[in-house]
């Protein structure tokens, strides 16, 4: 069965009669067909223009390529940090004393590189197995200092 089968006859009227509007529309309409212009092509683009788009490109390329290249400098200067900060780091973790450590570890400072401070790293064995131990100070709290809400505390 076709689609036309099943069409009513409001259905073919109704048809009809947006046909005939459009018709009509289209000949008493104040704006004819042949004098209207078409929008002009966000492509077709005049040579003044062409130009302009390539001399941006160009100038955008130049400074990609400027970025790119202290991009390069600044991985290469990190790799060769890496690499001199694994090398010191090698150098304290097969120190066997804390002595010996504390003598690599000057070393290490006169050479302008710093890699653990005095507080964080105890021994060698600390720095081997990289668990830092930090010294913590005690305050006595004098007894003549209360603490708002202590008798509530107190009192519970």
């Amino acid at each position: 069965m076709e689609e036309q089968d099943q069409w009513t006859e409001r259905d073919v009227a109704l048809d009809r009669y947006r046909r005939h509007h459009d018709y009509m529309a289209e000949l008493f309409s104040p704006h004819s067909v042949d004098r209207i212009d078409p929008p002009q092509s966000p492509f077709d683009l005049s040579k003044e223009e062409t130009d302009k788009l390539k001399t941006q490109l160009t100038l955008n390329e130049a400074e990609l390529d400027a970025i790119n290249g202290k991009h390069r400098e600044r991985l290469e200067r990190v790799k060769a940090d890496d690499a001199q900060f694994r090398e010191s780091l090698a150098n304290i973790q097969a120190a066997s004393s804390p002595e010996e450590l504390e003598a690599r570890r000057k070393t290490l400072e006169d050479a302008g590189l710093v890699l653990a401070r005095e507080d964080t790293v105890d021994n060698a064995q600390a720095a081997s197995t990289r668990t830092p131990t930090v010294r913590v100070k005690k305050v006595p709290v004098p007894e003549s200092e209360t603490f708002p809400h202590s008798e509530n505390l107190l009192s519970m």
